[in-house]
């Protein structure tokens, strides 16, 4: 008989580790997506900053949370290509300043210029890299 209950206690253990393990493991996933940053950015200002920074850096992974709608789904692939275009032939640094109207003014040292149009949802702001032109 004590062959068959230390059979069930090792079973009860083994299910019990099991069991912590999968809550474990649970709460680890759950905290780590709750800690992920949100993509975008607060503000405007905060958006043109954080942009000019993913250009100046040469940096797709820094540019993805930014791409905005309505590009969905190619968020990388597109990023991946504005860190090339950023990285291409310029002159000095890239700025990029929020306009009054709304959108965002990227713009080098020489005055090589593109507009994208900042994009507000879920109290985020993105940019639509299509842009204006």
């Amino acid at each position: 008989m004590d062959d068959v209950e230390d059979r069930h206690r090792g079973s009860r253990l083994a299910r019990g580790a099991l069991l912590l393990g999968a809550i474990t493991w649970l709460v680890v996933v759950t905290a780590t997506l709750l800690n992920q940053p949100a993509e975008g950015a607060p503000s405007r200002e905060e958006l043109a900053s954080a942009l000019e920074r993913a250009l100046n850096d040469h940096d797709a992974a820094e540019l993805e949370p930014l791409v905005g709608p309505p590009v969905t789904g190619a968020a990388a692939d597109v990023a991946a290509y504005l860190a090339e275009f950023a990285a291409g032939p310029h002159a000095g640094s890239w700025h990029v300043l929020a306009t009054p109207d709304g959108d965002l003014l990227v713009a080098d040292d020489t005055g090589t210029r593109r507009v994208f149009a900042a994009v507000h949802a879920d109290g985020r702001w993105r940019f639509d890299p299509l842009g204006r032109g």
